[in-house]
């Protein structure tokens, strides 16, 4: 299934539930603007489950960004590449959790951080 960027919301909050009330309670600001809600409540739920080291959680999360990448038009790449990846690699406790995130890492999201350096 291809995605694009018209439904990349929908395919986000039908892979993880816990992303419904988040995108419900601001969907005037995110229908329009899928890096709002991946920047402002997606990475933040990822950075959460690194905390937690929810393992079966963060392979599911990495599995979806890597079919992003795969699936994705060029304007979901872009999104994955910038909206998740780079914000999570932007984040400041990144280095604690970089081994464990490229143990989960597909090779295009792999890639996809090695370039942010």
């Amino acid at each position: 299934m291809k995605i694009n960027y018209n439904n990349v919301n929908i395919f986000l909050i039908e892979s993880f539930l816990e992303m419904k009330e988040a995108y419900n309670n601001n969907v005037e600001e995110y229908v329009d603007l899928p890096y709002a809600l991946y920047e402002s409540e997606f990475v933040p739920f990822i950075m959460n489950k690194l905390r937690e080291g929810n393992k079966s959680e963060l392979s599911k999360i990495f599995n979806f960004i890597e079919k992003l990448f795969i699936d994705g038009d060029e304007m979901v790449i872009n999104l994955a590449g910038v909206a998740i990846v780079e914000s999570i690699f932007f984040e400041s406790e990144y280095e604690k959790y970089k081994t464990e995130i490229f143990s989960l890492c597909g090779e295009i999201t792999k890639k996809s951080f090695e370039n942010c350096s």
